[in-house]
């Protein structure tokens, strides 16, 4: 019986991996991470469409003002990764984001509470 948890993602740096896990099951969530500058959005979203992620994990310093509204256009959830400063989770705050990963969940929580 294929199903899909909806309390896991899968991520990976690795577009075969990825591959492989939706192939395994196709209703599992999965996300991919990156850390560099998106220099070709069109072609980025349609690499990752073919790959069928759900989520995107951007490195914190690597996302551009313009990638998220366009992720999240083309239905994709956005996750920033590793935010642990005040200045860096307060830029991320204004974004439109599903999720942040950092060291420092206090802080996270001063700030989004």
């Amino acid at each position: 019986m294929v199903r899909n948890n909806k309390n896991i993602i899968l991520i990976s740096f690795k577009p075969m991996v990825l591959r492989k896990i939706k192939k395994l099951n196709p209703l599992q969530e999965t996300g991919f991470i990156f850390r560099t500058y998106i220099h070709n959005m069109p072609g980025f979203l349609y690499l990752h469409r073919q790959l069928k992620v759900e989520w995107l994990f951007v490195m914190n310093g690597s996302v551009l003002k313009s990638f998220i509204p366009k992720a999240k256009k083309n239905n994709f959830k956005v996750v920033v990764w590793t935010v642990d400063n005040y200045d860096d989770m307060l830029k991320h705050r204004k974004f439109n984001l599903d999720g942040i990963s950092t060291n420092h969940p206090d802080l996270f929580k001063y700030l989004f509470d």
